[in-house]
């Protein structure tokens, strides 16, 4: 899932004009601003997912990575980009903490799960939390059922949430008004400083 940022039009003419005799100004004025916008919009988007659901923000960064605008492609623009597939159910809040071998004995309805923050716990039956043996990794996992009991030891099924891409489709309509007015000021921020040292 990618999210552009690049200069409004209307506002590229009207700086144009303002940088007539700067060679390549609004060039340079649109490539600084973007480039130094793309930062604060990453940072927003992983705000934003965990705002809403109950990742961390070491997670949802870690998902997000950025392309570089370039001064000399045809069109200037830069992308925040969400990658990756179904986060693991133990990256979100869950319940009990303590790894189920450590319990007397395993959660009866398995394990309590919030994936959004503004709903609640959902017990998923039959699941534990454990730690790999291989990867060393927590995982929430779950043993096949046939006619309410396990079927056997393996094999044992990792469960996944929803995915970044798909977390920060949901935010970004929160924050596209945010950043585009951001991008406008900065904008006009680099031209400012461009007239001002062409002054000098």
């Amino acid at each position: 899932m990618e999210f552009s940022l690049q200069i409004d039009p209307h506002q590229w003419r009207e700086v144009e004009n303002l940088l007539h005799g700067i060679p390549g100004g609004v060039r340079k004025a649109a490539f600084r601003a973007i480039k130094n916008v793309l930062k604060m919009a990453r940072h927003r988007e992983a705000r934003a997912i965990t705002q809403t659901y109950t990742v961390s923000l070491k997670t949802a960064r870690l998902a997000l990575t950025t392309k570089e605008p370039r001064l000399h492609q045809v069109e200037i623009k830069g992308a925040v980009i969400a990658r990756g597939k179904g986060v693991p159910l133990v990256e979100f809040q869950h319940k009990p903490r303590t790894l189920s071998h450590a319990l007397r004995r395993r959660p009866k309805h398995g394990v309590a799960v919030r994936i959004f923050r503004k709903g609640g716990y959902r017990q998923i039956a039959g699941t534990f939390k454990e730690r790999g043996r291989q990867t060393g990794r927590l995982f929430i996992g779950w043993r096949a059922m046939r006619g309410g009991r396990q079927v056997g030891r393996y094999p044992v099924h990792m469960l996944y949430g929803p995915s970044l891409p798909s977390m920060a489709e949901k935010v970004l309509p929160d924050i596209e008004d945010e950043i585009a007015k951001r991008l406008r000021e900065r904008f006009l921020h680099e031209a400012e400083h461009l007239i001002w040292k062409a002054l000098k």
